[in-house]
């Protein structure tokens, strides 16, 4: 979520700042046009009491905390999936304004809670997420259609080409192969999962400061009555207490058989799509290169366009990989 600056942890806990994580910009007292000490009161003075007012305010907030419940049920909301990434994923990018509260609504559980940083690739994110919750939905689809164009090319419906392989009479069809990338590229794209998840900038209000810090104040409880959770873990994460803290409440109110625990590493996004491209342009010209039987020349072509595309995407998915192992260590659960 977004989350309260680590290095000033206990202005985080007096003011409750949930977008503090989300953008760094330089506190509003460094602008030089804060309020003026009132006569007769030191600045320090005024500092000393705010610190006091801190320390005596911890241990009511851990005990809140503690107690692991939502403080006002108006906080326990949820959203579709397919809202969190309207209009390009604008609720997963740093730079988009808006408010989008009006995108989630009041529920009793949680299906997924979505525990992220927002200091991490926001587009490596989004097609994590695509990925994750239509790639499914885009290979069954995309594999049933291929089925029925290869059934209806066996019983002469569709036409087919001639590659010139053995004989006149042998006819190729690319119709599988085609409906099936055009389908999954649609599904992948417009698919619309209806998963209720918890994304903070959805379901914590950014404009009302009593709701933003009731939810804040319930992030614990959020955590219980969630069925599940979804890590979407960059090198980041680990480096942020809030998404720590997410992860130990999340484990400490589900028994071992109630952790349902999806770790998700932002950077499979692009590399599934990377090499779902890939395959599909290998089979797109196996499917419609012509071959003459007579010619080695094309099969040397064809050969070597086969090798290049995999060459393409295995130099940086293996580069990728080592990569992610390497982060890998940084990451202790």
């Amino acid at each position: 979520m977004g989350r309260p600056s680590q290095t000033s942890s206990e202005d985080s806990i007096l003011d409750l700042r949930v977008p503090a994580e989300r953008q760094d910009s330089a506190p509003s007292q460094s602008s030089g046009h804060g309020p003026a000490p009132s006569p007769g009161r030191s600045e320090d003075s005024g500092a000393s009491d705010t610190d006091l007012h801190v320390e005596a305010m911890i241990p009511t907030l851990v005990e809140r905390v503690a107690k692991m419940d939502v403080v006002n049920p108006e906080v326990l909301r949820v959203t579709p999936v397919f809202r969190a990434l309207e209009h390009f994923a604008a609720a997963l990018r740093v730079g988009s304004a808006g408010d989008f509260y009006h995108k989630s609504h009041q529920s009793q559980r949680i299906s997924t809670f979505w525990s992220h940083s927002w200091h991490g690739g926001h587009w490596k994110k989004i097609f994590a997420i695509v990925t994750l919750y239509n790639g499914t939905a885009a290979v069954f689809l995309s594999l049933l259609t291929g089925a029925c164009m290869m059934l209806l090319f066996s019983l002469g419906t569709l036409a087919g080409i001639d590659r010139g392989w053995l004989d006149d009479s042998f006819q190729w069809s690319c119709w599988s192969t085609f409906s099936g990338f055009v389908l999954a590229n649609l599904v992948l794209i417009f698919w619309r999962p209806r998963t209720a998840v918890f994304l903070d900038r959805i379901c914590i209000s950014q404009s009302d400061a009593r709701l933003k810090t009731e939810a804040i104040l319930s992030l614990a409880g959020l955590l219980k009555n969630s069925d599940g959770m979804l890590i979407l873990w960059d090198p980041t994460w680990t480096e942020r207490l809030w998404c720590l803290f997410e992860l130990a409440a999340f484990l400490k109110s589900k028994t071992s058989q109630q952790q349902h625990l999806v770790v998700r590493p932002i950077f499979m996004g692009p590399l599934s799509i990377a090499v779902y491209l890939t395959f599909a342009a290998v089979a797109m010209t196996i499917a419609t290169v012509p071959i003459r039987a007579h010619e080695e020349k094309s099969f040397v072509q064809l050969l070597s366009a086969i090798v290049f595309c995999a060459f393409v995407v295995a130099v940086p998915t293996a580069s990728t990989i080592r990569s992610y192992f390497r982060d890998l260590d940084t990451m202790k659960l």
